[in-house]
């Protein structure tokens, strides 16, 4: 299989009561075409903000969701900042035959791909760059710092 660069972009940031998740999507094609996944997970993003608060001790209730439309499904990948420098992740697909359920994939651990780790990338050094470098956090810088690219 040979390398392709694939479209990342930044789709919009989603506030959910004191959360702010930065939300992105991939594709393999010309045009991101999994609107109906990217829907799902959209709907779904209060329940998994509210797991990952009850779960983890959250930093800053910073969060970022990827859409990855591969040619095997639909990837969502939903992450939070945890622990001040920790990234906790899960992981759902979805098939083509049926996009709008996210079923959790690996429970006993995250994968991500290159394209995706592009996206988780960028956040880290954004999170160093106007979090963890700063005498206080730039939340508000490190919510204008986004990706819009073909890696």
């Amino acid at each position: 299989m040979s390398y392709e660069p694939r479209s990342i972009r930044f789709y919009k940031l989603v506030r959910t009561g004191n959360w702010h998740t930065k939300v992105y999507h991939i594709t393999y094609q010309e045009h991101f075409e999994a609107q109906i996944v990217l829907d799902k997970a959209l709907k779904t993003l209060p329940q998994w903000l509210a797991s990952a608060e009850a779960e983890t001790d959250v930093s800053g209730k910073m969060a970022a969701l990827i859409v990855h439309e591969g040619r095997d499904g639909v990837w969502s990948i939903f992450s939070w900042w945890v622990g001040d420098n920790m990234l906790q992740t899960r992981t759902f697909y979805s098939s083509t035959e049926q996009p709008e359920v996210l079923t959790p994939y690996a429970p006993d651990g995250s994968l991500a791909c290159v394209w995706e780790l592009a996206v988780i990338n960028h956040e880290r050094i954004a999170w160093t760059n106007h979090i963890l470098k700063q005498a206080q956090p730039d939340y508000k810088a490190l919510l204008a710092d986004v990706l819009n690219a073909d890696i």
